[in-house]
């Protein structure tokens, strides 16, 4: 038996976790961004044609160094939690093993399946964004003893994003709110 997920207004709570996990997504690829349309490698491989063979060089060096699949491992648990609160929230109908199922299924499905679209949209944008000089010098760092500490300890930081949000976010909302409602328009979240 198949339920349908809500597609209801999230309310605050709900609006909280999904710009949280958004955040804990971003956080995590500040070492290159997470590009939405994700090239799959024949496409990704057309696409470095545009870059010369260095720039291509440190980049790879850079995600490899800062291990961009890793810390997508690290941090899936994180969000597999928010992403069950929130399924919770919006799905009272549906029961701890429904939600947890789905829960692995964006798991699998954002971090497993997708890891290696994920860090070939990362090497083109860090591409798009860095000169290779760079480039070598953040592969250089994140390949250093300090540098890989640091990115160690990334996850843990974007662990606390969360709460982070949850004590800026509502207040920034309702201001936002009672800016628009000043101009005649009523925006609910």
């Amino acid at each position: 038996m198949s339920r349908v997920f809500s597609s209801e207004s999230a309310g605050m709570s709900a609006f909280l976790k999904r710009t949280a996990a958004a955040l804990i997504v971003a956080g995590v690829f500040s070492t290159g961004a997470l590009a939405l349309d994700s090239a799959p490698t024949n496409e990704f491989e057309q696409k470095l044609k545009a870059y010369d063979l260095e720039s291509i060089a440190a980049a790879r060096q850079y995600a490899r160094a800062a291990d961009m699949k890793g810390m997508m491992a690290r941090v899936a648990p994180t969000l597999r939690q928010q992403v069950i609160a929130g399924a919770h929230a919006q799905n009272p109908n549906l029961s701890s093993a429904q939600i947890e199922t789905f829960a692995d299924a964006f798991v699998k499905s954002a971090f497993v399946d997708n890891a290696q679209a994920i860090e070939d949209a990362s090497i083109l944008m860090m591409m798009d964004i860095f000169d290779k000089d760079e480039l070598v010098a953040l592969g250089k760092f994140y390949s250093s003893p300090i540098g890989a500490s640091i990115m160690s300890k990334m996850p843990k930081m974007m662990e606390r994003v969360p709460t982070l949000l949850s004590s800026i976010v509502p207040r920034a909302i309702k201001d936002a709110q009672e800016k628009m409602k000043k101009n005649g328009i009523d925006v609910k979240i």
